[in-house]
Parts: C-alpha cells; structure tokens; sequence
C-alpha cells in the first residue's frame, strides 16, 4: 500500500478538494467516484498502474496524470517521504496535455518541496 498526500498551497487551498468540489456542484457525483477509484488503485499498486491500459500516464521524468475519462489529476513521487503527491486537476479538452498545466505542476513541485524542507528545519 502507498501513501497517497494531496497538494495544498501556501494560502490553504487544496487543488485537488476544489475540482471535486466543483464537480459534485455540478452534480458529477459519478465521475468523482471514477476518480477516487483511479486514486484508491494508485494508493493500492503504486506505479504499477502504468501498466494498465489508459488508467495513467507519465508525462515528464517527475510528473504523471490518472486518467479518468477526460479528467486528468496530475501527480508526482516524493521519494524524500515515499509518498505520492496529487497536484491539480484539470478537464482535458485537446490530445495533448496542455504545456501550462505541466508548467503548474513543475511550479507545484517546486513549492511543495520547498515549503517541505523549510518545515523540516
């Protein structure tokens, strides 16, 4: 089993808990579900869901998505705590992943391993 830590920014917002919650507002209580599944299977086998067709994918040498149907949550392995951290998410709308939603998430990565080490001192 993986530890599997959600992203929250300086200000306290959660990225992640703001997409569903937008969801569930417009009553996607389905898709949701689609997705903590993807997360709960992430939690369960770790990177071993790159083997299963379509569930995820790696997009850089640090960062992957889940791939619930056209919704993405992007994600990263920390391996100073052995976690996997779930960035943001984000309705797919082209083939490719748009560069600035993985400019977000280097920027995402940068700040939560800074703020981690800060808090580690």
């Amino acid at each position: 089993m993986y530890e599997i830590e959600k992203y929250i920014k300086e200000n306290g917002e959660c990225p992640v808990d703001s997409f569903v919650k937008d969801l569930l507002t417009d009553g996607q209580k389905m898709l949701v579900t689609k997705m903590l599944h993807y997360i709960n299977i992430l939690e369960q086998i770790g990177f071993d869901i790159l083997k299963i067709n379509n569930y995820a994918k790696q997009l850089t040498d640090s960062i992957y998505e889940l791939r619930p149907k056209s919704n993405r949550i992007l994600f990263f392995y920390y391996s100073d705590d052995g976690k996997f951290i779930l960035l943001h998410c984000f309705k797919k709308k082209t083939q490719k992943t748009p560069k600035n939603e993985i400019i977000k998430a280097q920027n995402e990565i940068k700040d939560y391993i800074t703020r981690r080490k800060n808090n580690a001192k």
